[in-house]
């Protein structure tokens, strides 16, 4: 027989068997055509994957949001927390953060009596959930940036303007309670919620707060003054008990002298000798 070419055998040797390369090569192949149809699978799953992200949206918890169909203009429903279907490019989500959030206002306001005051306020605000179709229409979503700087000035001057800059300073709490007051009646026309108010800040230039650390010093002197002025009436009253507590142990001393004679004289006289 022929001897066979090792080249072109179609077996080869491995751990002293024989094994056909036909089957080898048709291993190859199929793991070949597995690798390559998972990796098209997986590039298909992600594609799908990222195709279906596109169809849903997600409110998170503290959120709303309304969605504007490019066909049909805003919709009226307002979505809650949670997972909701959209249609691409044809709807858009716009979430509205309906937990309390806070902003910081500076204002500068004049008093009554003509000072200028340097007011820092702190709002704690949160949109109406029930009207966040009309505040995306009328205002956006940054509703809070356009709405609350323009009523806070406006509050604060009106308020400042009723009160001595004095005034401010001792009577803080109730000025910061009014202007709450004033800014509820504000915010609701714009469909914002206020939470609280206060005021954070309170400067005045450097002459008027020279002036009113001169008057509480001014003060503190006439407090003193009526003190000490206080404590010598208490004295001079004390000083007029105690004469006439002497005048009238005098007088009784005399009628008593009066009516025994010179023996209450020579009694006393002998007491005092025997306790001396």
């Amino acid at each position: 027989p022929k001897p066979q070419n090792p080249v072109w055998s179609e077996s080869i040797t491995c751990g002293g068997e024989l094994i056909d390369k036909k089957c080898i090569f048709s291993i190859f192949m199929a793991a070949n055509k597995l690798l390559t149809w998972t990796f098209r699978a997986g590039v298909a799953a992600a594609i799908a994957g990222v195709g279906l992200t596109q169809f849903f949206f997600t409110v998170d918890a503290g959120e709303r949001a309304v969605v504007l169909n490019q066909l049909a203009g805003l919709k009226q429903k307002i979505y809650g927390e949670g997972m909701h279907f959209r249609v691409p490019v044809i709807d858009s989500p716009k979430v509205f953060e309906v937990r309390t959030n806070w902003s910081s206002i500076s204002s500068i306001s004049g008093t009554k009596d003509l000072q200028m005051a340097n007011i820092v306020l702190r709002i704690l605000y949160r949109p109406n959930a029930k009207f966040l179709r009309e505040i995306f229409l009328k205002l956006g979503q940054n509703y809070h940036e356009r709405v609350l700087p323009s009523i806070s000035n406006e509050v604060l001057k009106a308020v400042i303007a009723r009160y001595n800059a004095d005034q401010l300073l001792t009577q803080r709490e109730r000025v910061s309670l009014e202007i709450k007051k004033e800014m509820l009646i504000r915010a609701k026309d714009f469909n914002i919620i206020i939470d609280d108010v206060a005021i954070t800040e309170l400067t005045f230039g450097d002459v008027f707060t020279r002036a009113i650390e001169g008057k509480q010093i001014a003060q503190q002197n006439a407090e003193r003054a009526k003190y000490i002025v206080s404590k010598n009436e208490e004295l001079k009253k004390a000083n007029i008990i105690r004469a006439e507590g002497e005048a009238e142990a005098a007088r009784l001393v005399a009628e008593a002298v009066g009516k025994a004679g010179g023996g209450l004289i020579g009694i006393r006289t002998v007491s005092y000798t025997h306790l001396t």
